[in-house]
């Protein structure tokens, strides 16, 4: 071992201080590991590249500039516009037709949600794709009387057909449309539409677009009116995206006159819908999807900004503890500068301890990063059957990633430090004992500073989040989401792809409401079920089969005088709930006044309504109205109850009217079975899965969920950007902290002499200790200040943006600054507490 210390000089350094060794290895594995995951990340969400062959060549083509509008209808083209840019343009050499389709697979006994895409027969050929096994779709399956066929990607394979090869060839249904599966495409080939997060499952030709009921009414492919269709196109050897976007645009030009569409004063209007202002822009500009990359892009930069300062602190935390250490090895610098050597040479010795510890930091954070990767890698289902896949992987984008951290923190904690100490003179040679070390303290003050400012700027977001997110799942909704277990049942989706062939009929729709009626029936009997009910809508989570009302003017009683309603109120939207006799039972909705629905009322939906409090007040401003008449819409309905208001659409928002109609919903439109629970939600809601798949085993199932599964939808982002804020800034003030005391250590260590000479002029060990704590404590207060200041203005710009913080959380602000404080004393009470017990005698004499 000697042999080897003597012929590595540098690991000889190392050994002598391995408590140095071993923090600078741990702090920049942590900020090297935490910055190449979360750059693995965004990668994978946001910059992976789409796999299409020779993607520099490829152009987007929309029906407007995505840039300008958020609508999907608005971007997307008729079928005859996107006909004639193709027959139009010179500048592409191929094209590509493809739009996105969302299908159950049923006929195995479940009822799953299918993501995929109508693509032209040269998709695959377009984007340079093979299959895994059998074929691709060709030009020939989008001509007139091909038989439905369907590609199928490998992961859908696996998990949903049961990865059986002999798959191909057999039939599958796509709601009720049979089509026969012909090719599985490997894992790589994950689509062209949201692929980095929502991989497509299957391919259909667009030739199916009727069949599958993505557009209105049978015919309404060859609608200019009708936009449905993406379009892509593969530029001409030698022609730019300029040429593209001025020849496209001339074609719309062109189409605008021949056969405009829209009527003429909403094309005067210059409307995105009327006006084909026809857009061409790189595909490889598109990160995420045209609706969200304005919101999604900013959000993965700060983030990748957010760590970064991260490694920030942890890189010049240890350069400010190379500084202090290498303070002992300046008279060596000097008298190798007085012989002769150039700084750069005087400097080598110096950085490669740095580079070496450097580099095994970098590798220590790929092993980090391979952790936190597999940690962050997964699947979050947001409702709806939709699920968002983040798969992330050290590529070669990643891996440089990696290696730019290891370089910066190099310099950043190696180069410059060591630059620095080369170039001390004979003046410093001469400064016995390091006198200077005060001095260099008040400059390493604003490195500590800063660190603090970081650290405390990203705890502050991160603590209000967390407070919010809390404060969602404490609030009270107004009904009992604790016991509620609801499912949903979306008829629509199948009878969406057989509308052109088997339209919905009465006799239908009866049997579907029979089969619904028995399956509450059943449920109420059920044992650990308080109650259950059949309903159109949850307030909360099923929103997007609101029913929108205007609650009219209402005639007023003889003699009553009362204010008029503004033309905001009598045209106010209200959410309408139309359930049964249990509605308010199962819901747990408390009845101010009044009477709930009888099952008379509801079998034959009588005029009858309950109102919400703020509906009541909206309308007659007042809460005694039972027995009255309010108009809802051009209907005259009796208020029978008045009920407590209820949050709509989001957890903590009441600002919306509600009221509450006795009868069935419509079959053809999503509904829900809700039951509440009388103990724990989830038996409810495995009971409510039973007795539908005793029903009908196929029984379209959009979503299955508890009360606090809904709580737990409603808070995730603020959960999400909790964790990560507060991840972040711990990280960053931890290490921030420990420099601190390591820092401190080493100026006591440089101070002996001083703080030997105060003792022995008769200062007490408590004053010692307070003289390092004020020191320690002062850059940590004022970091933290501006810490505080910097924070609330980054939450101010979260909230405005993505979540929605309303004001400041004073409490929140307080949370942060007691966990400094404290934090703050520790650290820098270790190093007082060992200045405090210098001898003054053996302090001196050792000088």
């Amino acid at each position: 071992m000697t042999a080897v210390r003597a012929r590595f000089p540098v690991l000889r350094r190392l050994l002598a201080s391995p408590a140095f060794a071993v923090f600078a290895v741990a702090s920049l594995a942590l900020g090297i590991g935490a910055t190449t995951a979360i750059y693995a990340v965004a990668d994978a969400v946001l910059f992976r590249p789409l796999a299409i062959a020779d993607l520099d060549e490829v152009v987007n083509i929309y029906h407007h500039d995505p840039a300008r509008v958020t609508a999907g209808h608005q971007i997307a083209l008729s079928w005859p516009d996107a006909l004639d840019i193709r027959r139009g343009a010179t500048v592409f050499s191929d094209v590509l037709f493809w739009s996105r389709f969302n299908a159950p697979l049923t006929g195995r006994g479940t009822f799953t949600p299918v993501i995929g895409e109508l693509v032209s027969g040269n998709y695959f050929a377009f984007i340079g794709a093979e299959p895994l096994i059998g074929r691709t779709l060709q030009p020939a399956d989008d001509g007139p009387g091909a038989l439905p066929v369907v590609v199928v990607g490998e992961s859908f394979w696996r998990h949903v057909l049961g990865g059986d090869p002999d798959v191909v060839g057999q039939t599958i249904t796509l709601g009720l449309l049979r089509v026969q599966v012909v090719g599985i495409m490997p894992a790589r080939v994950r689509g062209v539409d949201m692929p980095n997060v929502m991989p497509t499952s299957a391919w259909l030709p667009i030739a199916q677009a009727e069949a599958l009921g993505i557009l209105r009414e049978p015919g309404a492919r060859h609608d200019r009116e009708e936009r449905w269709v993406l379009m892509k196109g593969r530029l001409v050897d030698g022609r730019s995206v300029d040429e593209a976007r001025l020849e496209v645009a001339a074609i719309g030009r062109s189409l605008d006159q021949a056969v405009p569409i829209g009527s003429a004063e909403r094309r005067a209007a210059n409307r995105p819908e009327d006006v084909r202002a026809f857009a061409v822009s790189r595909a490889a500009d598109l990160h995420m999807h045209e609706s969200v990359d304005r919101v999604a892009v900013p959000t993965g930069q700060a983030v990748l900004v957010a760590v970064g300062l991260v490694l920030l602190v942890a890189c010049t935390n240890l350069a400010n503890l190379q500084l202090a250490r290498g303070a002992a090895r300046q008279r060596d610098v000097v008298v190798r500068r007085a012989l002769g050597a150039t700084p750069m040479q005087a400097a080598a010795g110096l950085a490669a301890d740095s580079l070496a510890l450097s580099l095994a930091g970098g590798l220590a954070g790929l092993v980090v990063a391979t952790g936190l990767i597999g940690l962050m890698a997964g699947r979050l289902s947001i409702g709806s059957g939709v699920t968002l896949t983040v798969e992330p992987e050290l590529t070669w984008r990643v891996g440089a990633a990696a290696l730019a951290a290891t370089a910066a923190a190099a310099l950043v904690f190696g180069l410059i430090p060591a630059w620095h100490l080369s170039r001390a003179g004979l003046r410093t040679l001469l400064d016995a004992h390091g006198g200077g070390a005060v001095e260099r303290w008040r400059g390493r003050r604003l490195l500590i500073t800063a660190q603090v400012a970081v650290s405390i700027a990203l705890l502050v977001p991160g603590a209000l989040l967390l407070r919010q997110a809390i404060g969602k799942i404490a609030h009270d909704p107004g009904f009992n989401l604790d016991r509620l277990a609801a499912v949903q049942v979306n008829h629509q989706a199948v009878d969406r792809l057989v509308a052109a062939t088997a339209p919905a009929t009465p006799e239908r729709e009866a049997i579907r409401l029979d089969e619904m009626t028995r399956a509450v029936a059943a449920l109420r009997r059920t044992p650990g079920i308080a109650s259950a009910s059949l309903l159109n809508r949850l307030p909360i989570l099923f929103s997007t089969t609101v029913a929108a009302a205007r609650i009219d003017d209402a005639p007023q009683a003889p003699g009553e005088r009362r204010q008029t309603p503004s033309l905001a109120d009598l045209q106010r939207v209200v959410y309408v709930t139309m359930g049964d006799e249990s509605v308010f039972d199962t819901l747990g909705v408390t009845l101010l006044s009044g009477r709930p629905f009888t099952r008379p009322e509801v079998e034959s939906r009588a005029p009858v309504v309950v109102v919400s409090r703020t509906a009541a007040h909206t309308v007659f401003a007042s809460d005694a109205i039972v027995g009255r008449t309010v108009f809802v819409g051009a209907d005259p309905v009796t208020i029978v109850g008045v009920a407590a208001d209820t949050d709509w659409a989001s957890i903590g928002r009441r600002t919306y009217a509600s009221i509450y109609r006795p009868g069935t919903p419509a079959m053809s439109a999503p509904f829900v079975i809700a039951a509440r629970a009388a103990g724990e939600p989830r038996a409810s809601l495995d009971a409510i899965r039973t007795v539908l798949r005793d029903l009908d085993p196929e029984l379209p199932i959009a979503d299955a969920v508890t009360g606090p599964d809904i709580r737990a939808r409603q808070t995730l982002f603020d959960r999400l950007g909790a964790r990560l804020m507060t991840l972040f800034g711990g990280v960053a003030l931890l290490l921030a902290l420990t420099g601190l005391t390591g820092l401190l250590t080493c100026i006591v260590t440089s101070r002996r002499r001083e703080l030997g000479v105060r003792m022995a002029l008769g200062a007490d060990r408590r004053r010692i200790v307070r003289l390092v704590l004020v020191d320690g404590l002062r850059p940590v207060v004022i970091g933290g200040t501006l810490g505080l200041l910097a924070g609330a203005g980054l939450a101010s710009l979260l909230g405005s943006s993505f979540y929605r913080l309303t004001g400041i959380d004073w409490i929140g602000l307080a949370a942060v600054t007691v966990l400094l404080i404290p934090a703050a004393a520790v650290a820098c009470y270790l190093p007082a507490r060992r200045a405090a017990a210098l001898e003054p005698a053996q302090t001196l004499r050792d000088g």
